[in-house]
């Protein structure tokens, strides 16, 4: 059995290590975005189908479920723990106002309270339980990393026309490999795969809009209203967005 003072200098040295150990925090001018994205999921669920309707409607609901669970993790004048959310495919971003909340503005702390509070919740949407063999099925779990934005609208703005955007291309991507005559070697053996442009040209040569509308259903902006209710957005075009980005303060 080890002394007080044994456990006291223990204590205070792995305190010290804890902090050391911290993502530095960030400051009132700026805004923590997390995106949080799934691990294997695409592979498993959304690879070989235009579009998966249960995870889409899973993945609304769970991310509104994490907004209604945090939004009073800020005081009260700050009026939100979040400023918007933004989801594509199998990928969402959280981006936080600029106040100090109820974490201290730890981008460590946050992101795992975020991919852990994401994980159960789609889980449990996409009906996760225990079979037979007592292990868990369908476990649905995403990983999280920090990106420290300017509190500046078109930053904020920039930021997530960027993530529609290279979302936007894989998906093309993914209609082309679908739905055109093209083989697999055509497409990843070549420029094609990653220029948005060429994909662009694809699609209209082979007539595939229609398709990549399905394909975009997953793409789904969330913003606060005045009630403090998640409103959600579905976004099929870069210039929807950009109407939609309009109406969010900095």
């Amino acid at each position: 059995m080890i002394t007080q003072q044994e456990f006291i200098e223990l204590e205070g040295y792995f305190k010290k290590v804890e902090k050391a150990s911290i993502v530095p925090l960030y400051s009132n001018d700026k805004n923590l975005c997390v995106r949080l994205d799934g691990i294997k999921i695409s592979k498993k669920l959304l690879k070989d189908k235009l579009s998966n309707a249960k995870f889409n409607m899973a993945f609304t609901s769970a991310i509104k479920k994490i907004y209604y669970l945090l939004r009073n993790a800020t005081n009260k004048e700050n009026k939100n723990f979040f400023k918007l959310a933004f989801s594509i495919s199998d990928e969402v971003s959280f981006i936080l106002n600029n106040k100090t909340n109820y974490y201290k503005n730890k981008p460590l702390k946050i992101c795992t309270l975020l991919a852990g509070t994401l994980s159960s919740a789609m889980t449990i949407e996409m009906g996760g339980k225990a079979n037979h063999k007592n292990k868990f099925s369908k476990i649905i779990a995403f990983d999280a990393r920090p990106l420290i934005l300017k509190n500046d609208k078109h930053e904020i703005d920039n930021y997530i026309r960027f993530r529609w955007l290279q979302q936007y291309r894989n998906l093309m991507c993914k209609v082309v490999r679908l739905k055109s005559p093209l083989s697999e070697k055509e497409i990843y053996e070549t420029d094609l795969k990653d220029d948005i442009t060429e994909l662009s040209n694809t699609i209209e040569k082979y007539n595939l809009k229609t398709h990549l509308e399905t394909a975009l259903k997953g793409s789904v902006l969330f913003k606060p209203d005045k009630n403090r209710d998640f409103q959600s957005e579905q976004i099929t075009s870069l210039n929807k967005l950009n109407l939609e980005l309009k109406d969010i303060d900095v």
